[in-house]
């Protein structure tokens, strides 16, 4: 009977404030810190546990295909004195909602707007995509190209808000290059 309750004793109740500033009752041990984050209130430990989860799911499964108008390759038309736009339309072809954003290796010259975004199962987008003036005669343009990049979203972003931290996680993100040619 002393065991037992001497046991129980090791135990003791506090009062946790969580990082939403909501106050519960936490079992502590001994003289366990109560700073440690893994003390949050249960709402949030649920959700934390649910978007653990969620992000396990999205690091395994890739992402359907990205379709665009025009397919591999953007042209631009001389002269290069006057600023130049060309519209693209991208498609999510896959069966899930899709984070995505344009990347370029010639930031001075070419810009695209949006640049990133969400697209839902089979929605598309059009993006323009703006060439700015430059000396063709002095400035090598043989390897322009931008880039997408994709990834799956979290099932809980049904508001289509973009993250750039999604493509930090543990996910597949999926590329697809697009070459840039110059008519003189």
């Amino acid at each position: 009977m002393s065991s037992a309750k001497s046991f129980s004793s090791l135990f003791s109740h506090c009062t946790v404030v969580c990082c939403c500033g909501s106050s519960f009752r936490h079992k502590k041990l001994g003289s366990s810190t109560l700073s440690d984050t893994r003390y949050c209130c249960p709402l949030h430990r649920f959700r934390r546990i649910s978007e653990i989860a969620a992000m396990s799911m999205r690091s395994s499964t890739a992402p359907g295909d990205m379709l665009s108008e025009p397919r591999d390759r953007i042209w631009f038309n001389a002269p290069f004195i006057d600023k130049w736009t060309v519209t693209v339309r991208i498609v999510n072809d896959g069966t899930r909602q899709i984070g995505w954003a344009l990347k370029t290796n010639a930031p001075a010259r070419i810009s695209a707007n949006p640049a990133m975004g969400v697209l839902n199962s089979k929605e598309n987008q059009l993006l323009v995509i703006t060439c700015e003036p430059f000396n063709n005669q002095t400035v090598d343009v043989s390897s322009d190209r931008i880039t997408f990049e994709w990834c799956l979203t979290p099932s809980s972003n049904t508001a289509k808000i973009f993250r750039k931290e999604w493509f930090q996680e543990d996910v597949i993100i999926r590329r697809k290059n697009m070459a840039i040619s110059y008519n003189n």
